[in-house]
């Protein structure tokens, strides 16, 4: 049958309260609330709410005001631990793994593909084809990027490349368009780390 919890009191909420006790006797408590006031469903444990559902269909978890179809809230701070915000894994193996955070500490995002104690593994984008942009929604080519080109870098500047590569050894590659003195050019350059001592660049 059905089971039905109504709160006849205006401004009340609807709980249905969960309590359980540990094997060590410990009382635990979660509760499933409803208030109609915000139209929100709320998943609450030990006092702390967890997750919340709106009346649109939106999902927070660590927040109880999603502003999107699924709103995660967490500080991560880079470590490579299991901390991120955002975690999808196999079932079979569990340790197969694709992780999603924001390092809120040092502000970047990051995407990384692992087996968990393990070590990383390749991420594939768009494996039946068509083009991938970065800066930019429209791709005419495999590989599309579009950035603000810069004056060609040199001794104790940043790089500003489209593109740059960098070894273990810190030494550099960078690809770019630049704006010296009106003559919008190209550039490859190979050089050490802070840009100041050029190394050759071969060409096979």
């Amino acid at each position: 049958g059905n089971v039905t919890l109504s709160q006849p009191t205006n401004g009340a909420e609807a709980k249905l309260t969960l309590t359980s006790k540990s094997a060590a006797g410990n009382s635990r408590t979660g509760i499933i609330e409803y208030d109609a006031d915000v139209e929100k469903i709320f998943f609450i444990n030990e006092g702390s709410t967890v997750a919340a559902i709106t009346s649109d269909a939106k999902v927070g978890i660590g927040t109880d005001s999603p502003n999107q179809k699924l709103v995660v809230q967490a500080d991560w701070n880079g470590s490579l631990s299991n901390n991120q915000q955002l975690q999808i894994q196999g079932d079979t193996d569990t340790t197969l793994q694709l992780r999603l955070g924001y390092d809120t500490t040092n502000d970047y995002a990051e995407i990384a593909a692992l087996k968990s104690g393990t070590g990383y593994k390749n991420i594939i984008l768009n494996r039946g084809g068509a083009n991938i942009g970065i800066g930019t929604a429209s791709t005419e080519g495999k590989l599309t990027i579009s950035y603000t080109a810069a004056e060609l870098p040199t001794s104790g500047t940043t790089s500003n490349s489209a593109i740059q590569v960098i070894s273990s050894l810190n030494n550099q590659l960078n690809l770019g368009l630049n704006t010296v003195n009106g003559d919008y050019g190209a550039y490859i350059q190979a050089s050490d780390n802070n840009l100041a001592v050029p190394y050759p660049l071969n060409l096979q």
